[in-house]
């Protein structure tokens, strides 16, 4: 891809390398186009917000009235689940750093509100949003003074929820930065971790059954190691 910067700060181009890397690795997480062995993958990722949704809306969060924002949105899809769990696509919302993710995703999902912006210092008004979430951001971000601040800004939009889903472990080597649940507890200060649900499992086990065994996916899901990503809540 073609990464435009929206700003001189030094953490974008850490970031625009990390996630060109990316891309020459897994051309397919772009979602442009998808695999077999990525269907399981992805329905997982799709259950356990759902879950987290229904779990939130038992807690106060209104799909009817209350926005939503969604940091590093990229082209948007990560916004499409919600959508399926209620949400009018008019209290959608996502920013990111990069010019030409914003326009794919524009034209790929008119109504939806994507900004070009930096989310160190998010164009929103203090508590705007009923949740605020990022779904596999921090971890294509290297430079963890950069997340703080993210963190910081996504406690100030949010009213009532934040929803954090990410890898809990990372790898340098694959320019791939984990969320681990001591970095949540230092990032989001006075916030409680209310629930988490384990989403997709790691890639070498969970794109090998989704080709081969998808009737097992879920029977791993449920043996906590297996699983690389979880859905992390936080209230106030």
């Amino acid at each position: 891809m073609d990464y435009q910067r929206v700003s001189d700060a030094g953490h974008v181009l850490t970031t625009e390398a990390a996630l060109k890397h990316w891309d020459r690795r897994r051309p397919s997480t772009s979602h442009s186009s998808l695999e077999l062995q990525s269907i399981s993958q992805i329905s997982a990722r799709i259950d356990a917000m759902m879950r987290a949704v229904i779990w939130m809306e038992q807690r106060g969060l209104d799909v009817n009235a209350d926005h939503l924002l969604d940091v590093g949105a990229a082209t948007g899809y990560g916004l499409w689940q919600f959508l399926l769990s209620g949400f009018p696509i008019g209290h959608l919302h996502g920013i990111d750093l990069f010019a030409d993710r914003i326009s794919e995703g524009l034209s790929r999902t008119p109504g939806l509100d994507l900004r070009l912006g930096d989310a160190t210092a998010m164009p929103y008004k203090d508590g705007e949003f009923g949740l605020v979430c990022e779904q596999f951001c921090f971890c294509h971000i290297p430079d963890d003074a950069a997340k703080v601040k993210i963190a910081a800004e996504m406690m100030r939009v949010s009213g009532k929820f934040i929803l954090l889903q990410d890898w809990r472990l990372g790898s340098a080597s694959r320019s791939l930065y984990g969320l681990s649940p001591r970095r949540i507890r230092e990032w989001f200060p006075g916030w409680r971790v209310s629930r988490r649900f384990r989403s997709q499992l790691w890639p070498p086990v969970g794109r090998p059954l989704s080709l081969f065994a998808p009737l097992l996916y879920d029977l791993f899901r449920m043996v906590n190691p297996l699983v690389g990503s979880w859905i992390t809540v936080l209230e106030k």
